[in-house]
């Protein structure tokens, strides 16, 4: 009979009891009716005698046993606070990797650390529900050459992706499913495998086999397994969002650059061809005008040389922030690229110091790109820009007399890049939260209307 702690206390109380009460009813009945008194007080020493010494021997073997389960519950409590310590630090070596091949990687190394065991490999699965990429630990780089290519998923290995449920085996030759293992394979007997699920989608699974102690996997060993599984598939799920965020990052930021370029470098060459053109013309009637206009176009290239190395080294908004916004607008609209009988006029009223770089930089692609259209398309001869700031909102309207346009006839952005202008100058006044409108008709002019909110701090750089 085993004994519990509580079950201890009560015979410990009780058999006592039944112990004297039953000497004395056997000496009462049965002794001193038949022995002298000398023989009776033998007999009840040596009963007594033997009495104690079995229970005692019941009470130590109790206590022996009782402390034997303390101890492996000790054992196992150190065990697993040893164990949630190690998944915690794998849990933030993890999340520290960005890339999900090094995330993968270094799942199947901790989890071998915060099991214990020899050997370990991660299995991922690709979108038919086989292998499709597989990480090991504890295997040198020799073997895993004389291994050949990794497993398809057959066998054992398939198992606990078909379940969807751990799996956890003392002798992998003795399992039904065990269809062995190829040449050059290290010894495995055990097996742990979990599956690796985020989000209810199987993302692959996780297999430790050869406890480094030498034992069998344990429930506790599952247990801690599954947790660090859970995390991992956190882990995983992130890496691959982070390498999709940088490739739409890459992807915004090509669209960026072709948006600068589009409205800033291009329309600045464009504006250089014009007044080459309208140089030609001149060449023969007036020279000097025409020298003039040559030294201007070069003096224009060169600050084109310039805005490319913006571009190159990235600083966007070094040239807004040499000059006072208004001068920048200035003096767009004064090279803009047209003939001398151009009118050309602009009002401003309001201050403009406290804009943000990126501000300034977005409203003169705007306000570049609406003059650079009047010039090119409208046939206008006059220019007007309006500037105005009321309490924390700017206005600018870029005008012109020219040949406006009907806006269902508007032409849409292409896939090559063309057209694109009017579309770009939306997206600018939508990164700045405000709007842009257009106001034009055939034979009225065209007026390029764009109000935005003032932002004091610098505002993040987008596409």
């Amino acid at each position: 009979m085993q004994l519990t702690l509580k079950s201890l206390k009560l015979w410990a109380l009780v058999l006592p009891i039944v112990f004297l009460v039953g000497l004395q009813l056997l000496q009462y009945f049965f002794l001193e009716p038949r022995f002298s008194r000398e023989a009776v007080h033998l007999t009840i020493a040596a009963i007594i005698i033997v009495g104690v010494v079995l229970f005692s021997t019941l009470v130590w073997r109790a206590v022996e046993r009782i402390e034997g389960e303390l101890q492996r519950a000790y054992e196992a409590e150190r065990l697993q606070s040893a164990q949630l310590a190690a998944l915690h630090e794998a849990a933030l070596q993890i999340t520290s990797e960005r890339t999900s091949k090094a995330v993968l990687q270094k799942v199947v190394e901790l989890s071998c650390q915060v099991i214990g065991s020899k050997y370990g490999a991660l299995a991922v699965l690709g979108p038919d529900g086989m292998i499709d990429q597989f990480y090991t630990s504890g295997i040198d780089e020799d073997t895993l050459a004389k291994l050949g290519p990794p497993p398809k998923g057959h066998g054992i290995l398939a198992l606990v992706t078909e379940t969807r449920t751990p799996l956890r085996i003392d002798d992998i030759s003795r399992h039904p499913r065990s269809v062995g293992f190829p040449p050059h394979h290290p010894v495995m007997r055990t097996l742990l495998a979990v599956p690796v699920i985020f989000k209810d989608r199987i993302l692959g699974n996780l297999y430790l086999s050869e406890k480094l102690n030498g034992e069998p996997f344990t429930p506790q060993d599952q247990q801690t397994l599954e947790r660090f599984a859970a995390q991992a598939a956190v882990a995983i799920a992130n890496a691959h969002l982070y390498e999709e965020v940088q490739r739409l990052s890459v992807v915004e930021e090509r669209e960026r650059i072709a948006m600068d370029l589009h409205d800033g470098v291009i329309q600045s060459i464009y504006a250089v061809e014009l007044a080459l053109e309208n140089a030609a013309d001149l060449i023969d009637d007036r020279p000097d005008e025409v020298k003039a206009q040559l030294d201007e176009a070069i003096d224009r290239l060169g600050a084109i040389v310039a805005d490319i190395r913006h571009y190159i080294l990235d600083l966007r908004s070094h040239r807004l922030a040499d000059k006072a916004f208004p001068a920048l607008l200035r003096r767009l609209l004064e090279s803009a690229g047209t003939g001398p009988d151009v009118e050309k006029v602009m009002h401003v009223e309001g201050e403009f110091g406290d804009m943000s770089r990126r501000e300034q930089w977005e409203l003169w692609h705007i306000v570049h790109e609406a003059l650079t259209n009047a010039v090119r398309h409208a046939d206008a001869t006059r220019l007007e820009v309006r500037l105005n700031r009321e309490g924390e909102r700017v206005r600018i309207e870029v005008r012109d007399n020219g040949r406006g346009f009907s806006p269902d006839a508007a032409p849409r952005e292409d896939g090559s890049g063309r057209h694109q202008g009017l579309a770009n100058m939306r997206r600018r006044a939508l990164a700045l939260q405000g709007e842009l409108r257009v106001e034009t008709a055939p034979g009225k002019g065209t007026t390029v209307i764009v109000d935005v909110p003032v932002h004091h701090d610098e505002l993040a750089w987008e596409a």
